[in-house]
């Protein structure tokens, strides 16, 4: 006969743990823009009524949501630390125009460059 403490050590299918898929930090790196992404950039200016990112970057909207982002948020590198020449850098381009501060990271020039791996 089994006593209930042996028959406890038996295998069963629900204890078997599944192993954790963590993210390496390589996926985090950011690209040069897909062609979906360049796609989105361009739905949206379209939609916007801009001819080009660098014009919507020197658009009236633009420079008001720079001024409200540094209002409440620190004037440094989220990568290095640094606090000189800034850049605001778009997370994502589904919501230019109307960014919330989710879709913003400040970068210094040196850190957006390598972002952008220029």
């Amino acid at each position: 006969m089994h006593s209930r403490h042996n028959m406890s050590k038996e295998y069963s299918p629900l204890k078997k743990r599944r192993k954790k898929k963590t993210l390496s930090i390589k996926s985090f790196r950011l690209k040069k823009p897909t062609i979906k992404k360049q796609n989105v950039l361009r739905k949206r200016l379209k939609l916007l009524g801009y001819s080009s990112y660098y014009e919507y970057l020197k658009s009236d909207h633009w420079k008001s949501f720079k001024k409200y982002y540094y209002k409440y948020n620190p004037k440094i590198c989220a990568s290095c630390g640094s606090q000189e020449k800034l850049n605001l850098h778009h997370r994502t381009y589904k919501n230019l125009g109307r960014e919330t501060f989710k879709d913003i990271i400040c970068f210094c020039e040196s850190c957006h460059n390598k972002k952008h791996n220029k």
